[in-house]
């Protein structure tokens, strides 16, 4: 297919390597997380790190969605899942990390890398979530 001549990009040179503009744009990303214990992951995010159920799919269900402010991620349970539980990583950015970290060493959260300013500009740490997930989270290093 001539992927230049298709109508899906504003100019033919996509294929020659050089830049080229799609029209599709992007809205928003939404990770996949899988786990192996669905009722007990929902229960992590929420209690945990303060995000709202939005929605669960199955009967019992094998797929969740939550969200806190302007971050979803969707859970899915081992078995309905393409990967094994424990090998998503994922970063979410927000306005500051200390106070979710001191929120996290409180509940006993696996922490992997406390907050640290790094040299790519993040202040940010990680922990895994009970299934070996890791997740960051980050904020510009400026604001602490």
């Amino acid at each position: 297919m001539n992927w230049g001549n298709s109508g899906l990009f504003d100019d033919s040179t996509a294929l020659e390597g050089k830049l080229f503009r799609m029209k599709t744009v992007f809205t928003a990303c939404t990770p996949i997380l899988t786990v192996r214990d669905i009722t007990k992951a929902k229960s992590f995010f929420v209690h945990n790190l303060g995000f709202t159920l939005d929605f669960d799919w199955g009967a019992p269900p094998t797929y969740a969605g939550l969200h806190r402010d302007a971050v979803c991620i969707h859970l899915i349970q081992e078995g309905a899942s393409r990967q094994k539980a424990g090998t998503g990583n994922i970063t979410i950015l927000s306005n500051e990390v200390d106070e979710l970290f001191i929120q996290c060493q409180r509940n006993g959260v696996d922490i992997v890398v406390p907050p640290e300013d790094r040299p790519y500009g993040l202040r940010d740490f990680a922990f895994r979530d009970p299934d070996g997930n890791v997740i960051n989270v980050g904020c510009d290093a400026l604001v602490k």
